[in-house]
């Protein structure tokens, strides 16, 4: 089971943001989804900016009514991506930019 299954994005941010970054993000395969406790951890391979880059998102599942849903979050650095910070008056982005992430698999 893929928790990523090649997922593509474009992404814009608009207000408070200050740019658009309108390259696809590739979400790859997961390599591996290990449980730990009552959460589980998946990892995978982030594609951006034309690099790629190992990521772990830590998830939470929720298991009810003929469903798993699935909710986590990760962080990556704009500059490990290759990517110049933008700024507003002179002042710098934060070089941290956050995904929060849903998978729901249903089943009858």
């Amino acid at each position: 089971m893929s928790l990523w299954g090649g997922l593509r994005a474009g992404m814009v941010w608009s207000p408070p943001g200050i740019c658009a970054i309108t390259t696809s993000i590739n979400m790859s395969a997961s390599t591996s989804i290990a449980a730990r406790g009552d959460s589980i951890v998946v990892t995978g391979t982030l594609t951006f900016h034309g690099i790629t880059k190992d990521i772990v998102a830590p998830a939470k599942p929720q298991w009810g009514n003929h469903r798993l849903s699935v909710q986590g979050t990760f962080a990556v650095s704009l500059t490990e991506f290759g990517i110049d910070r933008p700024s507003l008056l002179m002042i710098p982005v934060e070089d941290r930019l956050s995904f929060v992430f849903t998978a729901v698999f249903a089943w009858n």
